[in-house]
């Protein structure tokens, strides 16, 4: 089933370099079972809003009852808004199979009795395998393509390739198999996003999302999102860089360093030292040198000798569109035109204490991951 959401992004500070996708659920519960991520890179000015449309199809699922909800991320592996939930009805489709995701680890293939479920980042200089139990849910045999996609860092990151497919897998009627699939060494130690799924004649099944990663060595530094308060400042203006990062090292052996220039690559601010930041998150400030439009920001994590641990760059587009719609963290709405035969159905789903407490709950558990 198509479906053509049209999403509604507003933010209280200058955000860029994020994707939105959007999820499925069972009606009220949290375990999703489908999520898809655009590859349009957004960019939301401050006090602004936009709007998007884009179209998903639902994997083949038993007929129910079942929420939709929009989700914006960034490279950094991080999750910075989820939507109310829509909900809508889907009607039985042909060939259903499913992978019983509470069955699926991660274990090295030199120590198969460890096992390491999928919710948890699995590091290892080992090959990996992944190993799931499928399920066919429908009255006849059927051949499934085990069928995946890898990104860079996130799920909302850099897409590598095009999809990928294991060995084919017959599937008697209601028969159930347990599978395990090797999956490709990471040629960095970069996080590998990895998305599986089954695909059918008439289709695809749920899928899962898991990440895996060579294991680091030595100290080690991230950076988690960089914001900017505007992208667009006036001569002697305060820019207010915040940084969110982490590291193995403690706060004393760390120096940040941030440069701005503008889009033609003048220094807009001259380059700021920070030494002992706090970890987590760091604010710098500083006065604009020259009239900055569409700010370019470059940031070194470095440790006490001057070797670079993590360093990022990020260009800030600014858009004259404003609204005086403020939040704390990238909040969305969501209306989701749905055509069923032929008619144009409208849902707007409103906002209550319970769910937004229930939101918040979610958020955190996607960034602890």
């Amino acid at each position: 089933m198509g479906i053509t959401p049209v999403k509604t992004i507003s933010v209280a500070r200058a955000c860029n370099d994020f994707l939105s996708g959007l999820a499925i659920y069972p009606r009220d519960e949290y375990n999703k079972l489908d999520e898809i991520s655009y590859p349009e890179i957004i960019t939301v000015e401050k006090d602004s809003e936009i709007k998007k449309e884009a179209t998903y199809t639902a994997p083949n699922l038993p007929e129910g009852e079942y929420d939709l909800r929009v989700i914006v991320g960034n490279k950094h592996n991080s999750i910075l808004g989820i939507s109310d939930r829509l909900p809508i009805s889907l009607s039985s489709a042909e060939d259903l199979v499913q992978i019983n995701t509470d069955s699926c680890y991660f274990y090295e293939l030199s120590k198969e009795d460890e096992k390491t479920g999928i919710d948890f980042l699995m590091r290892s200089n080992e090959p990996v395998s992944l190993s799931c139990q499928i399920e066919n849910l429908s009255q006849k045999e059927v051949t499934v393509l085990p069928t995946y996609e890898t990104y860079e860092n996130s799920f909302y990151g850099e897409k590598k390739g095009e999809l990928n497919y294991f060995e084919e897998i017959i599937l008697s009627p209601e028969e159930e198999k347990v599978i395990s699939w090797t999956l490709p060494t990471p040629a960095t130690t970069n996080l590998q996003t990895i998305k599986l799924f089954l695909k059918t004649d008439s289709g695809y099944s749920n899928s899962i999302i898991a990440q895996y990663a060579l294991a680091s060595e030595g100290n080690t530094a991230r950076i988690s999102n960089l914001f900017l308060d505007k992208a667009s400042y006036d001569v002697n203006e305060t820019i207010n860089l915040t940084m969110l990062w982490s590291s193995s090292l403690n706060k004393d052996e760390i120096v940040l360093k941030a440069l701005i220039t503008d889009k033609k690559g003048q220094e807009c601010l001259p380059e700021i030292v920070k030494t002992s930041p706090e970890i987590g998150s760091e604010t710098l400030s500083g006065v604009a040198s020259i009239k900055c439009k569409d700010p370019q920001v470059f940031v070194k994590i470095e440790d006490s000798d001057g070797n670079i641990l993590a360093e990022d760059e990020i260009l800030f587009v600014s858009d004259k569109k404003s609204t005086n719609q403020v939040t704390d963290i990238v909040a969305l709405s969501l209306i989701v035109i749905l055509i069923v035969v032929g008619i144009i159905v409208f849902f707007v789903k409103p906002k209550d204490k319970k769910e937004e407490l229930n939101n918040k709950q979610e958020n955190n558990n996607e960034n602890n991951l």
